[in-house]
């Protein structure tokens, strides 16, 4: 698309509602070109409110595939103003951008959605014998209160699509970070979700554990200076895995020892949490196969990128592999700036990604479904073996060596590093532990079922395996 041509200035499409619409839809060449197209527009709507945006690309009659990544600005949670979505053909395929298109257009409407936000109420605690449901098309006019962090689970919709999942090597060798193994655990690579998925937009909190089982894991083993973590609207920490899923749910059918993965136990905690979600309520949604889950590495992010492609999901990038101005703004680690964050802080404290969903940098570090090897320089380049994936399940079985993912640094991920040590173990890594493409994984032991203060979970509602 070097010698692009627009002829077609552009058209807005109706809006999903009487009250909000799009106007003034222009499309430009950025100038000097640089091979991205601009498409400005004026969303109109009651002030404050928050509406998704959803593009069709065309040259002449011909639709242009615009594959989730290829699109970035004032897609997601935009309020009513003056807004840009910048395109880049080149994401999309050579052909884009090598091509001449003398009768483009972009055709934008809002892609609001009454299911956009799945509430759940757990205010009835562990004996309750159903969790109510409900929806919602946005956020409540004051805001996710605390009671929506505690007595309540909030889940957000996210769109099915492809994206360039990973990160290039040069996010850390720009600030000197030597790559060594850490190029192939963040390798880059088109990842498609066939389905919408729905995320947590908080961290599970000590409350909401309690509602579902009854008891905080933090006081049923003995945890240094417990009192400090607590809280009720805190991240839950010393839930492993077995907790979460159940025993023997790290291991498949067909590995013995009476493995269920990637099913988990009725008693565990995702087993009785999905006990309770009324059938009806999600028939309704168009969700009854889906259920209640740890999310995979990829599904956590995509979503935690929400569109952006730099190591921070606020559009911003890594400057410094301790200490970083723009990763204070987005997540508690060890060496931020001003944050006493030497323990898990209160959820939802920072600014959320475009999804409004928060701490998906720092606080506790989340565990996922994937099970994958122990790293080392012989096996780390089969992690990623191909260039695309399709809702990708890692399981891998190397001996004894199997590992957890976390998904993102936890607040004790500070300090010096080697690769390996990084790659391997979650007490170090330092702020490059926390990125949007980081795997930090950490060897399973069956003995201590790896609980750690170190460690949470966000809940997802995804697609039945």
């Amino acid at each position: 698309m070097k010698n692009i041509m627009v002829a077609v200035v552009g058209m807005a499409a109706f809006a999903s509602s009487a009250s909000v619409t799009i106007s003034d839809v222009i499309v430009r060449q950025q100038w000097p070109w640089n091979g991205k197209v601009n498409i400005d527009y004026i969303l109109h709507g009651e002030e404050g409110s928050q509406h998704d945006i959803a593009v069709t690309l065309r040259n002449g009659s011909t639709v242009i595939t615009n594959e989730y990544g290829s699109l970035s600005g004032d897609l997601i949670g935009v309020t009513p103003g003056a807004r840009r979505i910048v395109w880049d053909p080149s994401y999309n395929s050579p052909t884009y951008a090598e091509a001449l298109m003398v009768n483009f257009s972009a055709s934008l409407s809002t892609a609001d959605d009454d299911n956009t936000y799945m509430i759940v109420d757990l205010s009835g605690g562990s004996s309750a014998s159903e969790y109510p449901v409900s929806f919602m098309s946005a956020p409540p006019a004051g805001g996710w209160t605390d009671e929506y962090k505690t007595d309540k689970l909030v889940l957000r919709r996210i769109p099915a699509g492809t994206a360039v999942l990973g990160a290039p090597d040069s996010e850390l060798t720009d600030i000197g970070v030597a790559i060594g193994n850490i190029a192939n655990i963040q390798k880059q690579r088109y990842t498609t979700f066939a389905n919408s998925f729905y995320v947590a937009i908080f961290e599970t909190t000590q409350k909401q554990f309690i509602n579902v089982m009854g008891y905080n894991p933090i006081t049923s083993t003995v945890v240094l200076g417990r009192g400090a973590w607590e809280g009720d609207a805190n991240p839950v920490i010393n839930a492993n895995y077995q907790l979460l899923r159940g025993t023997n749910s790290f291991v498949k059918a067909s590995d013995g020892a009476g493995g269920i993965w990637p099913d988990h136990a009725e008693t565990s905690f995702f087993g009785v949490l999905n006990s309770k979600l009324p059938a009806a309520a999600l028939s309704a949604a168009g969700l009854s196969d889906y259920e209640m889950e740890l999310p995979t590495i990829s599904q956590w992010e995509y979503a935690c990128r929400a569109g952006t492609t730099g190591a921070w999901n606020n559009g911003t990038t890594i400057t410094n592999s301790t200490k970083d101005a723009n990763a204070d703004l987005v997540g508690w680690y060890g060496r931020s700036t001003d944050k006493a964050s030497t323990i898990c802080q209160k959820v939802g404290q920072l600014e959320p990604n475009a999804y409004g969903l928060y701490d998906m940098h720092g606080n506790v570090a989340e565990l996922t479904r994937d099970r994958i090897f122990s790293y080392n320089s012989s096996n780390a380049s089969q992690i990623w073996a191909e260039s695309s994936y399709v809702d990708p399940l890692l399981y891998n079985k190397q001996g004894e060596s199997t590992c957890y993912v976390y998904a993102c640094g936890g607040f004790l991920y500070r300090g010096t590093y080697s690769n390996d040590e990084m790659i391997q173990d979650g007490n170090v890594g330092g702020i490059v532990g926390m990125r949007s493409s980081s795997v930090v994984a950490r060897q399973y032991n069956e003995s201590n079922a790896m609980r750690s203060v170190r460690t949470g979970f966000r809940i997802a509602l995804t697609p039945k395996r």
